[in-house]
Parts: structure tokens; C-alpha cells; sequence
């Protein structure tokens, strides 16, 4: 018996030390009835407009964990930050999806974050007409119970700036 709760404690906590790691978390309200009702939120935030005449999609991805992380990539959370702090890395992208028939230039993009604005590109980046282009990993350290986010994002396209309110909403897993 006493090795029994020995193995249940153990594999209690490791199934905790892995679940902080996962950026996935569970949301509990509570019910007419006095119950709880649990949503198991997936790592991704996720946010989309259009701009340029509706004719541009803007899709924000945020993803919490290692998975988009680029290879090579060098934390600094120490494993005390990530167990006992609840630390995580963060990765944003912006998918810019050019729905015209023809090239668009996209010459800068920004993205406010929490009260501040951080530049995504700087130098102008051509997208062809029909297809997509990924802006690079900003990684950032945040918590994996961090909430939802208004955004705003500034898009300057063809020589003409579109700003638009993006408010990131997690992802529920069973929609994954």
C-alpha cells in the first residue's frame, strides 16, 4: 500500500510538471445547478480581420510552449520559473493571406501588446497574388494562465496604413 501511494504521488506530480509545459489549462465556471463546468483551453490564441478593401486577411497566432519555437532557440527560463512561477515562452506570428489578383507590398506592420506597440517587419516584403506570408517568431516569456488580449494591429499596405482591433480568444481543445 505504501508503495502504491508512493507511485500515485509521483505520477501526480509528474503529470503536473508536464501539464504546466503544455500552455494548455483548465477553465472552470460554475453552472446554474452549483456545478462546475470545466473547458479544457488549448495553447493558441488566435485573432482575424480583414483589411485593404476586405481583401486581406490578418490572422494572429499566439502559441504558448515549445512547439513554434525556431530551432536552435535558447531559453531563459530557468525550470524555478517554469514550476513555481508558471513561466512559458510565447510565439506570435502574423499570417498576412493576400486574397486579390494582384502582389501587394506590405512596408511595415506592428501589434500593440499589453499598452505597447512592437514593430513586426521593417523592411518592405512582397506578397503574390493568392497566397500567404508568415511574419517572423516574436518570442516573448509570459504565464500560462496569461488572459485574452485586445490588440491592435497597423498594417501598411501599398503605401496606405489599415489599423484594426484584434482580440485574441483561446482556443477550446475540442475545437481543435
Amino acid at each position: 500500500m505504501k508503495y502504491l501511494l508512493l507511485l500515485l504521488f509521483f505520477s501526480t506530480f509528474l503529470v503536473s510538471c508536464s501539464a504546466n509545459q503544455t500552455g494548455r489549462v483548465v477553465h472552470s465556471t460554475p453552472s446554474k445547478d452549483g456545478r462546475l463546468d470545466s473547458t479544457l483551453l488549448s495553447e493558441y490564441f488566435e485573432s482575424k480581420a480583414l483589411l485593404f478593401e476586405n481583401s486581406i486577411l490578418a490572422h494572429l497566432v499566439v502559441t504558448l510552449g515549445s512547439e513554434r519555437l525556431p530551432k536552435g532557440y535558447k531559453s531563459g527560463l530557468s525550470w524555478s520559473d517554469r514550476k513555481y512561477r508558471d513561466r512559458i515562452e510565447e510565439v506570435e506570428e502574423i499570417y498576412l493571406t493576400n486574397n486579390t489578383n494582384n502582389n501587394i507590398v506590405v512596408e511595415e506592420i506592428s501589434i500593440t501588446r499589453l499598452g505597447g506597440a512592437k514593430a513586426i517587419i521593417r523592411n518592405p516584403v512582397t506578397i503574390p497574388a493568392n497566397s500567404f506570408k508568415k511574419t517572423a517568431a516574436n518570442i516573448s516569456t509570459t504565464s500560462v494562465y496569461r488572459a485574452e488580449q485586445k490588440r491592435i494591429l497597423s498594417v501598411k499596405i501599398n503605401g496606405k496604413y489599415y489599423e484594426t482591433t484584434l482580440m485574441e480568444k483561446r482556443t477550446p481543445v475540442n475545437t481543435l
